[in-house]
């Protein structure tokens, strides 16, 4: 038993919460019980005078049953006296036995229990002496001692639960509510940061929800509106009432098995939990445990964390039998995370791919409306279709478009950036411009490092970023473009939205080209592609600049985002440099484009 449930039970002094942890108790841990209404404590708290503590009856028995509790906190020299005392103040088991004669001039068979509670522990003298009491009156006595008390608050789970509410002890072991408290901690530490009254209901969502596949992978570019599903499956999951749990990349990364990975991301959100019972144990085939795997993408190998996820499908997790498994598991993943997968591994994921189809004009029309009632703005259907087309039905630039700004999709990320820096002055008197030169060279660093994700414990030992870092902290807190997630000891940087970051990236790379530092390492990094497909893209007439990125870099894999948000010539224009046969070889592989690129 844990000494500071034994310790806290002694030290107790007041009747009341004592009464009301014993009774939390014997409603969990004896049926007899259940039935038990409180005669002794008022709606406050406070003790009130009462014949028994409680009573009650044992529901479908017969003969009938009454079952009585008495609780005290008296000290061990008082318990005799107070359980067994026969003068004027007579005992608990006399002032018990005068109720049961009572009840039973109407029920002659009637049987009786005596439940007394202490937060003591009386001696074996007392305890024959007081059972043998009960005895002479026809009634059983049953004593719950500190020490039985504390067994259960220790060992059970539920037990552990009064214990925290009643005790203040933080509860190691898991039971449903805590499950049940902790999958609404991780829904909410998963929510996408921008506003939620703009989100439609797509047919994505309702396929996520009646999947009955074990693993779904959701595989769609950035942007296409993958998270958001997600989070609105894990919302309607958890408002169902039941259990669902983000599972970081590192996690995945880290985990030999499902039942690790569940285990630490628990842990995560409550540090006491103890190895068991498995979180799998609380849920059912019927009621599987929702299982939603953040940021994949970015984990240290991403086809490595795929494979290994999806081959959980078909191994049982620890303490589970073969058949449907009691989980349910949503994977989030780009296009480019699964090249690098075997074709073992491509074979065994191809059936658990979910692909989110492309926003069509009623969902554009839609999230336009929704946008304009939460930002007050009276705009009529036609007046929504016309801008959600002007936006390439995307949904990225739909939720970052502000009405009365531009609608040009390739400006709409650079006005976003510019509107939030001059937001963030009004909140920290910082001029905008002095916020805008820190996220440029903090991008810049990000870009020369490698570092997509750097952890604020990298950011503060970069030497470049010492003169910025309170405009950064700055900007962190005002949480527009960038913000900080995760534990306080492994905080990550993540931005609004990877779209924004690859913007400010591409800002990055044409700095480095027009001061002259961009590295050979940097263009030659296939992880750049699409960064520098981007950065030629935006300058198609500079030929020192698509020389040097043609011979440096030859086969970036992604068409550049900006060729999919614009004008018809300028995609003709990257099309004919990438026409087969041109000495500027490729810079970016043409692809299926998306809804937003197919012009009339």
């Amino acid at each position: 038993m844990d000494p500071r449930t034994i310790k806290a039970l002694a030290e107790l002094t007041d009747e009341g919460r004592f009464e009301q942890i014993a009774l939390a108790v014997l409603h969990h841990a004896e049926p007899l019980c259940a039935a038990f209404s409180q005669q002794g404590v008022n709606a406050f708290g406070k003790t009130r005078a009462s014949p028994v503590d409680n009573i009650g009856f044992v529901r479908a028995v017969c003969p009938a049953h009454m079952v009585v509790a008495h609780h005290t906190t008296a000290a061990e020299r008082g318990l005799k006296a107070k359980w067994m005392a026969a003068g004027p103040r007579i005992g608990d088991i006399l002032k018990t036995a005068e109720v049961v004669a009572e009840e039973r001039v109407r029920t002659p068979d009637l049987k009786a229990t005596l439940f007394l509670t202490t937060n003591r522990e009386p001696d074996e003298r007392l305890v024959r002496d007081s059972v043998a009491l009960g005895a002479s009156h026809g009634m059983t006595v049953e004593i719950w001692s500190r020490a039985r008390l504390a067994h259960v608050l220790d060992t059970d789970p539920a037990g552990q639960r009064i214990r925290r509410v009643l005790l203040d002890i933080e509860q190691e072991l898991l039971s449903p509510e805590l499950l049940s408290h902790l999958s609404t901690t991780s829904l909410e530490s998963f929510a996408p940061v921008h506003e939620r009254g703009v989100w439609i209901g797509r047919d994505l969502d309702r396929r996520l929800l009646q999947s009955r596949q074990p693993v779904s992978f959701i595989m769609g570019e950035s942007g296409s509106g993958k998270s958001v599903a997600c989070f609105c499956t894990m919302s309607q999951w958890v408002a169902g009432g039941d259990f669902a749990l983000v599972i970081p990349e590192d996690v995945v990364d880290e985990a030999t098995s499902l039942s690790g990975a569940i285990l630490t991301a628990l842990q995560r959100l409550h540090p006491q939990l103890a190895d068991t019972p498995s979180a799998l144990a609380l849920a059912s085939t019927s009621r599987p445990l929702l299982l939603l795997v953040e940021d994949i993408n970015h984990a240290n190998n991403p086809s490595r964390a795929i494979e290994k996820i999806a081959r959980w499908a078909a191994e049982p997790a620890s303490g589970e039998r073969r058949g449907a498994p009691a989980w349910r598991i949503l994977c989030p993943l780009w296009p480019s995370a699964i090249h690098g997968l075997p074709d073992s591994a491509r074979r065994l994921i191809e059936p658990m791919l979910v692909q989110p189809s492309p926003f069509t004009d009623m969902d554009g029309i839609a999230a336009v409306a929704a946008k304009a009632r939460v930002a007050y703005k009276s705009i009529s259907t036609v007046g929504c279709h016309a801008l959600s087309k002007a936006l390439g039905n995307d949904p990225l630039l739909i939720g970052l478009h502000e009405f009365g700004g531009t609608s040009a999709p390739k400006e709409i990320i650079a006005d976003f950036v510019e509107r939030a820096m001059h937001r963030c002055e009004g909140q920290t008197s910082r001029p905008a411009g002095e916020l805008r030169a820190a996220l440029s060279r903090l991008s810049v660093e990000m870009l020369e490092r490698c570092r997509m994700s750097p952890t604020w414990t990298e950011i503060l030992q970069w030497p470049g970023l010492h003169p910025d870092l309170d405009a950064i902290r700055q900007l962190v807190a005002a949480s527009a473009v960038v913000r900080l997630e995760g534990r306080s000891d492994r905080q990550v940087l993540v931005f609004r939205h990877d779209r924004v970051r690859d913007h400010l990236l591409v800002d990055a790379a044409a700095s480095l080209h027009s001061a002259g530092t961009m590295s050979d390492a940097l263009l030659e990094d296939p992880f750049y592609a699409a960064i520098l497909g981007d950065l030629v893209y935006a300058r198609l007439t500079d030929e020192g600049l698509l020389e040097r990125v043609s011979h440096s870099n030859p086969s970036p894999s992604s068409m550049p985002s900006s060729a999919r948000h614009t004008e018809r010539p300028h995609a003709r224009n990257w099309s004919r440099w990438r026409r087969p046969g041109s000495r500027r070889r490729a810079i970016a592989s043409p692809i299926s484009a998306p809804s937003a690129m197919q012009w009339p």
